[in-house]
């Protein structure tokens, strides 16, 4: 299968973790690009057809801060500057890509951006350890 990702602006995408799920869904998805950029997906809920995603460009320091707990998940959603652009993708059951807005990250709708206390509270995943400490 195809990167649900490969048709938007900056390439194909790497999985690199699966960092949350909920019941076997991938929630929170970390990806590298081919110039060792880091993006983040997340899982929207909908009651529509197709599968929401947000995806957009973070950090390695914000990311890693992330996996130390010391940066909520609405943190990592919202960053810093709210005229980042933020990707909302929409997939179907089968990972395929169907299309996308581009929206900033001050205009998220209220119901897609997560709690003000979801704490990343689970292992480090092994693939970050070395670099997380």
């Amino acid at each position: 299968m195809n990167n649900q990702f490969d048709h938007l602006p900056f390439g194909k995408l790497k999985k690199l973790s699966e960092l949350l799920s909920f019941e076997d869904w991938s929630v929170l998805d970390h990806y590298r690009s081919l110039d060792d950029k880091d993006f983040l997906s997340y899982w929207i809920p909908d009651k529509d057809t197709f599968y929401r995603r947000l995806l957009w460009q973070v950090s390695r320091e914000t990311l890693f801060a992330y996996l130390r707990g010391s940066v909520t998940l609405r943190n990592l959603v919202l960053g810093d500057d709210e005229n980042a652009s933020r990707y909302v993708v929409n997939v179907t059951p089968k990972g395929e890509f169907r299309d996308g807005v581009i929206v900033t990250a001050g205009k998220l709708s209220p119901c897609d951006i997560p709690e003000s206390d979801s704490v990343y509270d689970y292992a480090i995943p092994k693939v970050y350890q070395a670099e997380v400490g």
